[in-house]
């Protein structure tokens, strides 16, 4: 009797696992809480199809756009937590969690998954400003207060955010000017309606080159590629001050750990790829595809900046 007792619990341990082992066995469905065409449905888009050769299933991108994506979160965080319905998110995952009042929960609805790719800010000023590094920015502002505008994507985008930061760390007064959008915002910069914007360094590389507009720091830990010459904001002298928009990926709560794993851990390959590599770069996005965990310490440490300076500052959702 006692090996029948010892068989039935073997295979009542063995279940799971024998299970997931299997996994994925149809296709698995990406939500994109963003329109088609932007930075986080591209970066998905190039993650999906290498995830579907490496899995042998398809994974299928489903945009759920609206409410700087909120409503596609909230279609994961009711999901199944099967590994079939996973989230690709960005940014303003942490924003809109420090700054809104949210259906769910960010912290008991997910398990992070991986940390797939970053964009790298940019500080660039209008070319009739009279400054020409961030030293002199600060000077001026620092000695006319209230004077010099910064021009942002909106209330609580990544570029508000980075300004206000700058603001903070800087002890200046530089005043806020939100556009319905990037374009609208770089374009406005251009034509010296206002003073400074941090906008995306792939997207504002060529104005920068035409001299369009004036670069004074990138926002990346170590300096951009395609603007090998612009310091970074540590090298102008605020050292540890990173500002950069990302895309990641995100599974229900309560997905099982193994599928969480194969999942990062099929990431981390892909963003290895040169093919993969070479098509995220090419959008303007540096891969990370990091580990579950120190994909936690990141989005833990944005989450603890992020909410700093909304606090400091007394930024106002709309």
């Amino acid at each position: 009797m006692w090996k029948a007792l010892v068989v039935a619990c073997f295979a009542v341990i063995s279940a799971p696992t024998a299970s997931l082992a299997k996994y994925p066995e149809r296709p698995i469905r990406m939500v994109v809480g963003y329109p088609p065409g932007g930075a986080a449905d591209i970066a998905a888009r190039i993650v999906a199809d290498a995830l579907s050769k490496r899995l042998g299933q398809s994974v299928i991108v489903d945009n759920r756009a609206g409410a700087t994506g909120i409503i596609g979160a909230s279609a994961v965080a009711s999901a199944k937590p099967d590994g079939y319905t996973i989230l690709f998110d960005a940014s303003a995952f942490v924003t809109n969690q420090v700054m809104r009042d949210l259906p769910f929960n960010p912290k008991e609805s997910f398990t992070p998954v991986s940390l797939v790719a970053v964009l790298p800010m940019v500080l660039v000023a209008a070319p009739n400003t009279p400054f020409k590094s961030l030293k002199e920015l600060v000077e001026y502002a620092t000695h006319n207060p209230g004077e010099a505008t910064y021009a942002s994507s909106g209330i609580g985008s990544s570029p508000h955010i980075a300004s206000e930061m700058l603001n903070n760390i800087a002890k200046i007064d530089i005043r806020h000017v939100p556009y319905q959008g990037g374009t609208p915002a770089l374009t406005a910069t251009m034509a010296g309606q206002v003073s400074i914007y941090f906008g995306i360094a792939a997207s504002a590389s060529n104005h920068i080159k035409s001299g369009a507009v004036r670069a004074l720091a990138v926002g990346s830990a170590t300096r951009f590629d395609a603007l090998p010459d612009v310091p970074t904001l540590t090298e102008a002298g605020y050292d540890g001050f990173v500002v950069q928009e990302w895309t990641a990926m995100f599974a229900p709560k309560g997905t099982p750990s193994e599928i969480v794993s194969l999942l990062s851990e099929t990431v981390a390959v892909a963003a290895s790829d040169p093919e993969v590599r070479a098509r995220l770069e090419g959008a303007g996005l540096q891969p990370i595809g990091s580990s579950p965990e120190k994909f936690q310490t990141f989005l833990s440490d944005q989450i603890e900046k992020t909410r700093a300076v909304v606090v400091s500052r007394n930024i106002k959702a709309n």
